[in-house]
C-alpha cells in the first residue's frame, strides 16, 4: 500500500504555506466551498502525475503575487520510503529522492492515484477527448512504453498538421514529409491501439461488476471501444484520406479519434442516462480504474474523492465508501463541506477518519 505521511505546500493556488502529517488511512479536508479543500487534493494529484488535475498550465497554479510554487510529499511505498518534490518557477522541476528526472513524464506511475471530482461527469456527457484522456491516464500509470508512444504520436500529429497547412497554403504537391510522419503514426498508433484494446478487455469486466453492484442489477449497460483502426489498415486509411486531410488541414484518421462509447439499455448514456445513472457510470469507471491499477501494479493507489456528499445522494455516497473501505483499498483522501456528516458516515461503516478543517488556505487538525 502507498501511504502519504507528510505533505508540504508553498504558494500552490490559494495555499500559501501548508505542512501536514497524516497518521490515518482515511483523511477528510472539511470546510466551506472555495477555501482550498480541492486544492489540497490537487496538490496530492500533482505529486503523482506531475501536473494539476484541473489546470495543466503551471504558471496559473501559482499563488497570486508569487512567482513560484513548491510541493513535497513523503510516502511509504511497500517496504521503502520515497520523497517526491515538484516545483515551478520559469520551468518545472521534479525530483524523486533528490534525483532530478530527465523526463518529467517519468513521474507517472511512481505513486499510482485515482481521483473522483464533480467535474468528472464530462466523462459521461462530454466529447471523446475526455474519455481518451481518462483511458490514457490509466494505461500510462501502468505502462511506460505506452506513455512514450503516446507522447510521440501526439507530437507527430502536430507536426503532420503543420505540414498539411504548409502544403495547402503553398499549393505544393511534395508529400515526402507527410510520408515520414505517416510511418511514425503507423508505428506508434498501432502500438497504442493494441494496448487500448487489450486493456479494455480486462477493464470492462471490472466496470460491469461495479456497475451491477451500484445499480443493484437493475440496469443493462455496455462499453464499446470505437476506433478507426478496428476494421481498417492504418496505412491505407492515411493514404486514402490524404485529400480530406489536405483540405481540412488536419489529420482526420487515427487513434486520436478513438472513443469509449457508453450505453444504457442500448442507448447512448450521454443522452439517455438519468443523473443518478450517470453518477453510477462514473463511480463504476473509477472503481474499475482502481482495481486494475492495484491488480497490475501490485500496489493500492491513493484514492481522492472531492465533494462526493454534495454531488451524490447520501445512500450512494455511503455505498461508495462502504465498497472502498471493505474491499482492500488503500489510503483515501476526501473533501466535504460538513465535517459532522463525514464523521457520522464513517461511524456508520465502522471506520475512523482523521479530519482537517480548512479556512481560507489554513488547515487545522480536529
Amino acid at each position: 500500500m502507498i501511504f502519504l505521511k507528510k505533505l508540504n505546500i508553498a504558494n500552490f493556488k490559494n495555499l500559501k504555506s501548508v505542512e501536514l502529517s497524516f497518521k490515518n488511512k482515511y483523511i477528510c479536508f472539511a470546510g466551506n466551498n472555495g477555501v482550498g479543500k480541492t486544492n489540497l487534493l490537487d496538490s496530492i494529484y500533482y505529486l503523482s502525475i506531475g501536473k494539476s488535475y484541473f489546470n495543466s498550465i503551471d504558471k496559473q497554479n501559482i499563488l497570486h503575487k508569487e512567482n513560484y510554487f513548491n510541493l513535497k510529499g513523503s510516502y511509504s511505498r511497500k517496504d521503502e520510503n520515497i520523497e517526491i518534490f515538484c516545483a515551478f518557477t520559469n520551468r518545472k522541476k521534479i525530483t524523486i529522492n533528490g534525483n532530478n528526472l530527465e523526463k518529467l513524464s517519468d513521474i507517472v506511475g511512481e505513486i499510482p492515484i485515482v481521483i473522483v471530482t464533480p467535474y468528472d461527469n464530462t466523462l459521461i456527457t462530454g466529447g471523446s477527448e475526455e474519455r481518451r484522456r481518462f483511458l490514457d491516464m490509466i494505461i500510462s500509470q501502468l505502462d511506460k512504453n505506452y506513455l512514450i508512444n503516446l507522447v510521440e504520436y501526439n507530437r507527430t500529429i502536430k507536426q503532420r498538421n503543420a505540414q498539411l497547412k504548409i502544403l495547402f497554403e503553398n499549393r505544393s504537391k511534395d508529400t515526402s514529409l507527410i510520408e515520414v510522419y505517416n510511418t511514425k503514426l503507423i508505428e506508434t498508433g498501432s502500438f497504442i491501439f493494441e494496448k487500448r484494446k487489450s486493456f479494455l478487455e480486462n477493464f470492462t469486466t471490472k466496470f460491469y461488476n461495479y456497475y451491477s453492484i451500484i445499480s443493484e442489477n437493475k440496469e443493462d449497460v455496455q462499453i464499446a471501444y470505437a476506433s478507426q483502426l478496428k476494421n481498417n489498415d492504418f496505412e491505407e486509411v492515411l493514404k486514402s484520406g490524404f485529400e480530406k486531410d489536405l483540405i481540412t488541414q488536419r489529420s482526420n484518421f487515427g487513434i486520436h479519434k478513438d472513443d469509449l462509447e457508453l450505453f444504457i439499455f442500448e442507448h447512448p448514456a450521454k443522452k439517455f442516462a438519468s443523473q443518478g445513472q450517470q453518477k453510477s457510470f462514473l463511480l463504476a469507471l473509477k472503481l474499475a480504474q482502481f482495481d486494475i491499477i492495484k491488480e497490475i501494479k501490485k500496489i493500492k493507489p491513493l484514492f481522492l474523492l472531492d465533494d462526493i456528499f454534495d454531488r451524490l445522494d447520501k445512500n450512494r455516497a455511503t455505498q461508495l465508501l462502504d465498497i472502498i473501505t471493505k474491499n482492500g483499498y488503500g489510503q483515501i483522501f476526501l473533501t466535504d463541506t460538513n465535517a459532522t456528516r463525514v464523521n457520522d458516515v464513517f461511524k456508520k461503516i465502522g471506520k475512523e477518519i482523521e479530519i482537517f478543517n480548512v479556512e481560507n488556505g489554513n488547515i487545522i487538525n480536529n
